[in-house]
């Protein structure tokens, strides 16, 4: 008998308390597990979604900077070629006034659209957060309410 004693773990066989079998979760506490999960999932995937949305509007602030840078070097090169007729200077550099806020003017938009972009993504993300937040407190309370 003292050979079977022994085999057994000491921790267990001098333990005040029974051991307790696994606890089978209820389908509402794996349900709100896999709504934990989920929200995890969305984060992690509306994360990466305004990642990309803010790469692609920067990118296209540069795109529309160089059209523009490009659209007044045209200008400037017409308004050298104009030299000796004064009318077609005065409107070249009229165009070239124009092309020059044009440049800014989208170049504001671009930046503003990126602005944009981002407090959405914060406002996304701090709903998303809500979410986990919201689905861990109901876990809690439904494993306390021994559901």
């Amino acid at each position: 008998m003292s050979e079977f004693i022994e085999a057994l773990e000491r921790r267990e066989l001098l333990s005040a308390s029974p051991i307790k079998a696994p606890h089978k979760a209820s389908a509402q506490i794996v349900a709100d597990e896999a709504a934990i999960v989920a929200a995890r999932a969305k984060i992690t995937t509306d994360q990466a979604a305004n990642r990309a949305t803010i790469v692609a509007d920067t990118k296209n602030i540069t795109t529309v900077r160089k059209t523009d840078q490009a659209v007044i070097k045209q200008d400037t090169i017409k308004l050298r070629q104009d030299r000796g007729n004064s009318t077609a200077v005065e409107a070249d550099r009229g165009q070239i006034l124009i092309d020059k806020a044009t440049l800014k003017t989208d170049a504001a938009a671009g930046r503003a659209k990126v602005k944009l972009d981002r407090a959405d993504a914060k406002t996304l993300l701090a709903d998303d957060r809500a979410n986990i937040k919201a689905a861990q407190t109901k876990l809690r309370d439904d494993r306390i309410a021994g559901a």
